[in-house]
């Protein structure tokens, strides 16, 4: 199958991430293209449109041969917050092939707050789309009528760096204090045995390494799920402490029933109680629990199988 996967913003790159999966793990061909620029420094495709003059831009000769790629798909994959309209992917034509949205992020998530500001209703979703998906458990509402298909992480290629310390390191790497959870954490392990490392408005790769020298790393207690950065310390075999309540655990759909992610809840008192808890356990079974939960929920092997049959679905009901 030929697939067009699209994105009108790739923040993290999970975009990149999700096309190469399926073309490593898959007899599928997925071409992605990243629509506008959004100023994250590490490597992805060029953008389709260039910022130019305070807007967005577009040669006619790019959108001819855009749209002649994109007629010579199976399916029109739309990876992000944003349904497939033409009020979000203008000018390029999105219409007469299966569609599927995977939604992300805050920008989709119901309710108003730090972490939720949705940009439509969901039944614009219901609408304009063949198919459904949420990449983090607690996007896959029922009413959604969604599958859970979980961020993609190249875990066999990635190193694994977990190890001992006399004194536990914990780290945090918010990109917003507030979205996070950061004042409750710092107020959380007071007076505990631990040291702690908070990396902020540092480069993508200062981060991980400092990931990487963790022995257990705090994600967020605001939200009720976990995204990138999580991936990534437990594909290192970082032990991971956030935010993941029981809905949460059901929304995915029998993929999480076995996690070791360790759940901390939203206030000063669970957070620590967390914390505490997993300090008195056997930290380097964890770790390579942690691991392996990883690579079986979010290794390229596991999520490619997943969308090959996704596609294989999608092409079967529309023939039928």
């Amino acid at each position: 199958m030929k697939i067009a996967l699209i994105s009108r913003h790739d923040y993290c790159g999970s975009g990149y991430r999700l096309a190469e999966a399926i073309n490593q793990t898959t007899k599928n061909h997925v071409q992605y293209f990243r629509l506008v620029p959004d100023g994250m420094s590490f490597g992805r495709p060029p953008t389709v449109f260039r910022f130019q003059n305070d807007t967005w831009v577009i040669g006619k000769h790019d959108v001819a041969e855009l749209d002649e790629l994109l007629a010579g798909v199976d399916i029109l994959h739309f990876k992000g917050d944003e349904p497939p309209t033409e009020k979000y992917f203008p000018l390029i034509n999105i219409t007469g092939k299966p569609r599927v949205v995977s939604v992300s992020g805050m920008y989709f998530r119901r309710g108003f707050d730090l972490v939720s500001q949705p940009l439509e209703d969901m039944e614009v979703y219901l609408e304009e789309t063949d198919k459904r998906t949420a990449m983090m458990a607690d996007l896959n509402y029922p009413e959604f009528d969604a599958q859970f298909t979980p961020h993609p992480h190249d875990v066999k290629n990635t190193p694994y760096t977990w190890k001992p310390r006399k004194k536990p390191l914990i780290v945090h790497t918010p990109t917003s204090r507030a979205k996070k959870g950061t004042e409750v954490f710092l107020k959380a392990v007071e007076g505990l045995n631990v040291d702690v490392e908070i990396i902020e408005g540092e480069s993508h790769e200062k981060s991980l390494k400092a990931i990487s020298g963790a022995t257990l790393f705090f994600d967020q207690c605001v939200q009720k799920a976990y995204g990138n950065a999580t991936i990534e310390a437990m594909a290192r075999g970082i032990p991971v402490l956030t935010n993941l309540p029981i809905s949460s655990v059901k929304q995915a759909q029998g993929l999480f029933n076995d996690t070791p992610i360790v759940h901390t809840g939203e206030t000063i008192k669970s957070v620590r109680e967390a914390i505490v808890g997993v300090l008195g356990r056997d930290l380097k079974a964890l770790s390579l629990e942690t691991r392996a939960f990883c690579e079986k929920v979010h290794g390229y092997e596991a999520v490619g199988k997943m969308w090959d049959n996704i596609y294989k679905g999608m092409l079967k009901s529309n023939k039928s």
